[in-house]
């Protein structure tokens, strides 16, 4: 056997010594797994995601790692600890994260504008190709008459 076989069978191949070597979890059966994603959809921070397309589970799973690396980040933000970001290097990723999210919503709102589909953005988006006057809500003027009567009943009281 080689050094280096021997070294990894002392290890137990996780390079952390004998006495630290735990075992593997056995790994789930089909049935257990489906169970757990239900238990998992059920909580109220799950968001269930029908894959509709091969793209969209590649994009569910980069979105569930970026989930996970904002949180820590968020968490760790302004540590001093080893590993931890400055406050520059952490701003920098929310804003390059932040734009990412303006430009998805910016796809799929050509997109669907490609394709004769109104676009509702989700909350906290607006369409970005929405013209201005659509997004204003028309005033809604009062007639004069009401607003003389209006004014009348307001001279009689005083």
């Amino acid at each position: 056997m080689s050094e280096k076989n021997e070294k990894k069978a002392a290890t137990n191949g996780n390079g952390k010594g004998k006495g630290n070597a735990q075992p593997r979890r056995p790994r789930m059966s089909r049935e257990e797994y489906r169970k757990l994603k239900m238990e998992r959809a059920e909580r109220e921070d799950t968001m269930v995601i029908a894959q509709r397309t091969p793209e969209t589970q590649d994009c569910a799973r980069l979105l569930e790692i970026n989930d996970f690396l904002v949180a820590r980040l968020r968490t760790n933000f302004g540590s001093t600890r080893r590993g931890a970001l400055t406050p520059e290097q952490a701003l920098a990723f929310l804003q390059r994260n932040d734009e990412f999210r303006q430009e998805l919503n910016l796809i799929n709102a050509e997109m669907s504008k490609a394709m004769g589909i109104d676009y509702r953005p989700p909350r906290g988006f607006s369409n970005p190709l929405a013209t201005k006057t659509a997004e204003k809500t028309p005033e809604v003027k009062e007639p004069e008459e009401k607003s003389k009567t209006t004014a009348k009943k307001a001279e009689a009281t005083a």
